[in-house]
């Protein structure tokens, strides 16, 4: 089994997603000891596999060949010659494809950080957008047990869930938050404010799609234009939940987020050999 390393972090969620696609490849990926609570949760969900090492291990080659771009108007990521927006495995779409369930729970769905701009921007959403929330409270409610509640009172009450979660901001949970998706998974439409570093982008819309769910956005990105998505300030009785859209969306993203692992092993034999040959001479 040929042993190759990437000289990142994996601070970022971007990277973490590009090596499990590399997992599922004839190579054996490495990364150092302290790099191990970066994974090791991942082993719980899906067939992952790689090696720990140590920095100066000789039977290891480095592949530099990559480029990780996150902090732009549009994402990209790169190994050799072989880009996307994002590479990510394809048992992570698998595995999201088996959460969908027949009938959704919730209508409406926000799990994550919650700054103040975002605050801002989903207090005006659910104002203007949710049937019943003004007559509820005036307010981003962080936790959702009171629309269970009141939904069977109220025939025409939208069901959502706006809960604040900062597991996807720290390991193991930024690695892979399962309840995160499958919360998801349960809804029909995500809310996709924009990115918190600046960025017009953000992961959420990719997951939402991958989840079953329409991303509704509060901003475009170059990235989004494969996509079939609802606007924010579009009307209400326009956020249809087309299985059509759904599917659709589901097959982009096999399209342009994922990469054949075939062709991925071609492109990291091609790259491993290179930098094999020059070493020998």
């Amino acid at each position: 089994m040929k042993k190759i390393t990437f000289p990142l972090t994996y601070e970022y969620l971007q990277e973490i997603r590009m090596a499990q696609a590399v997992m599922e490849t004839d190579f054996t990926l490495c990364v150092e000891p302290w790099q191990d609570n970066r994974f090791k949760i991942l082993k719980d969900f899906f067939p992952v596999k790689y090696e720990l090492i140590q920095p100066d291990s000789e039977d290891v080659t480095v592949i530099s060949d990559i480029l990780v771009s996150h902090k732009t108007i549009t994402p990209e990521t790169k190994i050799g010659t072989l880009s996307r927006p994002l590479i990510l495995p394809h048992e992570m779409l698998t595995y999201c494809r088996k959460l969908w369930p027949e009938k959704r729970k919730y209508k409406f769905a926000f799990i994550g950080k919650i700054n103040k701009a975002r605050k801002i921007w989903l207090q005006t959403f659910l104002t203007a957008k949710v049937k019943g929330y003004m007559g509820l409270s005036g307010r981003v409610f962080i936790d959702y047990p009171i629309f269970k509640n009141l939904s069977k009172i109220f025939k025409n009450f939208d069901k959502l869930i706006i809960t604040e979660s900062l597991r996807g901001r720290k390991f193991p949970g930024k690695a892979w938050d399962d309840e995160y998706f499958r919360i998801q998974s349960q809804a029909e439409f995500i809310l996709c404010p924009s990115g918190d570093v600046g960025c017009p982008w953000t992961y959420r819309f990719f997951e939402a799609m991958i989840c079953g769910a329409i991303p509704i956005i509060e901003a475009e990105s170059p990235c989004y234009e494969p996509f079939k998505f609802y606007r924010a300030e579009q009307s209400p009785d326009s956020f249809i939940y087309d299985p059509e859209i759904v599917e659709y969306n589901f097959k982009q993203c096999e399209k342009y987020l994922t990469i054949d692992v075939n062709e991925l092993n071609s492109e990291l034999s091609k790259i491993y050999d290179k930098l094999n040959a020059l070493s020998d001479k």
